[in-house]
């Protein structure tokens, strides 16, 4: 034991001796804090996320901010309905006409599934698409849908159509040539946008 501890004071005294006689002492490891780096870049995201969804998705329409206006919703939907026949114009189908009693029925099957907290299709005998979008900035809750950031209304309606358009039996529901008509309803809760095709 002796003999390793002069050995190891021996390079240690030796080492110190020669970084003196060069006049500079050997770098020091930084002792960056990593944990708290990221613990306080986790809280500054999700302060971001919070305020934007209560200041800039709630208040798109110069409204107060709370819960989201029926004209926020209302350009929602007509932005769903308007990339749905994109879709359907782009493999040369002809556009659905804009039905608001098929509208009303989706309105109000998206409001129930946010009101009671489930996501499943309706019982109506039509075909019929429902999405779910989480309202963010942080991609990693949306990354499922294929989405970056789901905050404006722009965002949240392309993020349901891209959706669909990815899901074989959406997206054949979307470009059926035996439809001619569309509702459109759309239901937010601070976190989750619920959207409901119906065709008809």
């Amino acid at each position: 034991m002796s003999r390793n501890w002069h050995r190891r004071y021996t390079r240690h005294h030796l080492r110190r001796h020669y970084f003196h006689q060069q006049n500079w002492e050997p770098k020091r490891r930084l002792n960056i804090p990593i944990k708290g780096i990221l613990k306080w870049l986790v809280i500054i995201i999700l302060i971001i996320n919070y305020s934007q969804i209560l200041g800039l998705l709630n208040n798109l329409d110069g409204k107060p901010k709370g819960v989201l206006s029926k004209v926020t919703l209302a350009e929602i939907e007509m932005k769903i309905y308007e990339l749905t026949n994109s879709e359907r114009i782009k493999v040369g189908k002809h556009s659905l006409i804009y039905n608001p009693e098929l509208s009303r029925l989706a309105k109000g099957w998206s409001e129930k599934m946010i009101n009671e907290n489930f996501f499943e299709h309706s019982n109506y005998n039509i075909g019929e698409n429902i999405g779910e979008v989480p309202i963010s900035v942080i991609p990693l809750f949306i990354i499922t849908e294929g989405c970056i950031i789901t905050l404006t209304n722009n965002q949240i309606a392309s993020c349901h159509v891209n959706s669909w358009v990815g899901s074989l039996g959406h997206y054949q529901n979307m470009i059926d040539s035996s439809y001619s008509q569309i509702g459109v309803g759309i239901s937010c809760d601070l976190m989750t946008c619920r959207a409901t095709q119906m065709f008809s």
